[in-house]
């Protein structure tokens, strides 16, 4: 992609072929990439590390020839074999141990013992000393059989697992495969030798150029009453979408240039535009990672974590948006770097990779494993002539309700975009269900939720129609974003009145962004909108932007002080914040009043002052 013509091509690869040679020597230890790191320390004693795979398999299979099968797979592919577990000044390591032999044992039981059994087989990895990084078993029960493989992220993928499967069918077939000479790690020797050379560095450059000026300063669907957001509550959607099929997608992207992820990803951002409102968004995504084909059958976590930014234009046409979408994820893909998630939002298009239907030399059940929830994961999957989504998520931060009726508008966004060539007018074709109709509140609602007097006429306006509407008058869903217009009742607001477009009236713009919830309830962003995600060192944490920002405004001599999550070194995340002051303040007064009002780790890292 780099090198589009014959000539430059010639030129790279005489430039490569003279390059001094890594040397791939057998070592006994290797360092830890940054997804292993994730996984490991992130991603420590929670399923979300696991990938696992439980089977239900045919009376017909042979049992000790599809453990044997099983067994061989760890022969061709060694660094399934391998151990992360803490070397030298107590951080973890990768140890290599080809020469072991794998053992998968046949575990006969009954039936009810395999239902207490069935309950047990899901077991976090936590990379203690001489933990496997897999868990797998044959079990043998008075009615049927069953083959488990669960495989620790840390050192494998979703493009791996198929390998694994494909491989294990091979072999029960009785097809000598070749042992991998050029494995994962050879591969960390490549990671290695790439950093010197300044590749990762170059991928780091090129996301933070992109994520330049991005501030993340809202969430979205999430409950007004979240709780306990230091453990998840998992909860799961999993649901077909209904009106696009297979042919319907795969034309249209033929028709446009794009992919199937493109489409799904756009579609997903769109939304995510319509309930923030704003003109520029941010999610994550992720690719499998094998863009060298020396990478093509060998196992690893090779998949990256990407951002996926979409940024309002104009009077865009669906293919033009397609069209450059497409651009910027063939751009990600140049870059070796991997990015922590950016916010809760993130989806992956699964396509089939993970539909494995035979065991052995038969047909086999996929049995539901449900895993532990990220606070918002979505997967689509393809099945059948149609797509399916599965959408985990915490409900302790998530409303059901709420996150259905954002699937809803995807879907209807993606439907659309068969036919409507422009990409402002997609979101008129959200049903109409997912709008609030006419919603009134107490003037004494109003002033509670405000923190002031909002509205002083309360005796004369008991019950106030309100509305939430976007920068051109019209209404946001459910759940959605938007200013706060009051309908014939002035308001202690420095904004403008306008005529209701719709009919007889005036509305009184607020300037408070707020929403209507599912419930038919009002809610101001500045009372629950202002916590968000943010994957640090330290895990996963829950920063309340505007306690951070009321801490600034506490220190005397400041005026205005913004909050927001952003890119900072190393495709980290980082609070930064900014201040307006009469004068001169030590940064160090500042830190100290975040600290003692929100806590140390809210402390921004950056904190600059407006000119």
């Amino acid at each position: 992609m780099n090198h589009p013509t014959v000539r430059q091509l010639e030129a790279l690869f005489w430039e490569k072929e003279n390059e001094e040679h890594v040397d791939y020597a057998k070592r006994d230890v290797y360092d830890l990439i940054s997804l292993q790191m994730y996984f490991a320390y992130v991603i420590r004693g929670n399923s979300t590390g696991n990938m696992a795979y439980l089977f239900k398999i045919g009376k017909n299979v042979d049992l000790r020839r599809l453990k044997y099968a099983a067994e061989q797979v760890f022969e061709v592919h060694p660094e399934l074999k391998c151990i992360i577990q803490p070397g030298e000044g107590g951080m973890l390591k990768n140890y290599r141990c080809d020469d072991r032999h794998i053992e998968i044992p046949i575990i006969t039981i009954s039936d009810k013992g395999w239902e207490i059994e069935r309950e047990k087989v899901l077991r976090y990895f936590t990379y203690q000393e001489g933990e496997e990084l897999f868990h797998s078993a044959i079990y043998q029960t008075d009615s049927a059989n069953y083959f488990l493989f669960d495989l620790c992220h840390a050192i494998g993928d979703g493009t791996g697992m198929h390998l694994i499967f494909e491989d294990l069918n091979a072999i029960y077939a009785g097809r000598q495969l070749p042992r991998e000479e050029y494995t994962f790690y050879e591969y960390l020797v490549d990671w290695e030798d790439m950093v010197k050379k300044g590749g990762l560095k170059r991928g780091q450059d090129y996301f933070r150029d992109l994520a330049e000026g991005y501030r993340y300063r809202r969430n979205i669907l999430t409950r007004p009453d979240e709780y306990d957001l230091a453990h998840g509550h998992n909860a799961v959607i999993r649901q077909p979408f209904r009106s696009i099929t297979r042919d319907n997608v795969q034309g249209f992207c033929k028709k446009t240039g794009a992919s199937e992820n493109v489409f799904f990803l756009t579609a997903f951002q769109y939304c995510i535009r319509i309930f923030a409102d704003q003109a520029d968004v941010m999610a994550s995504s992720i690719h499998s990672g094998r863009i060298d084909s020396r990478w093509n059958r060998i196992l690893g976590p090779l998949f990256k974590n990407y951002i996926y930014r979409y940024t309002t234009i104009p009077h865009e046409t669906v293919p033009e948006l397609l069209g450059r979408m497409s651009s910027q994820i063939i751009d990600t893909m140049k870059s070796m770097a991997d990015c922590m998630h950016f916010g809760e939002f993130f989806i992956q298009f699964q396509g089939d990779l993970l539909q494995v239907d035979t065991i052995g030399d038969s047909p086999a059940e996929i049995l539901h494993v449900q895993l532990d929830s990220l606070p918002f994961h979505l997967m689509i999957h393809q099945k059948g002539r149609g797509y399916f989504y599965e959408l985990r998520y915490w409900e302790n931060r998530f409303d059901r309700e709420q996150l259905q009726i954002f699937m809803t508008a995807m879907e209807s966004v993606m439907l659309a975009m068969f036919t409507e060539p422009s990409v402002r007018r997609l979101s008129k074709h959200l049903p109409e269900e997912l709008y609030p109709r006419s919603v009134h509140v107490s003037a004494e609602r109003l002033n509670e939720l405000a923190g002031y007097e909002l509205v002083t006429e309360t005796t004369e306006h008991p019950d106030i129609k309100v509305y939430i509407l976007d920068a051109r008058y019209l209404k946001k869903p459910f759940g959605a974003w938007g200013e706060l217009f009051i309908m014939d009742t002035p308001v202690n607001a420095p904004k403008d009145s306008v005529r209701y477009p719709y009919g007889d009236g005036i509305l009184y713009n607020t300037g408070i962004v707020a929403r209507i919830l599912p419930s038919g309830e009002l809610d101001f962003l500045e009372n629950s909108g202002r916590t968000i995600l943010w994957e640090s060192p330290k895990g996963t944490i829950f920063p309340n932007l505007r306690k951070i920002e009321d801490a600034l405004l506490s220190v005397e001599g400041v005026k205005e002080a913004e909050a927001w999550l952003g890119f900072y070194e190393e495709n980290a995340m980082a609070i930064s914040a900014e201040i307006e002051a009469e004068a001169p303040i030590d940064e160090e007064v500042l830190q100290k009043a975040v600290a003692e009002q929100v806590g140390e780790d809210f402390i921004p890292t950056v904190i600059r002052f407006a000119e």
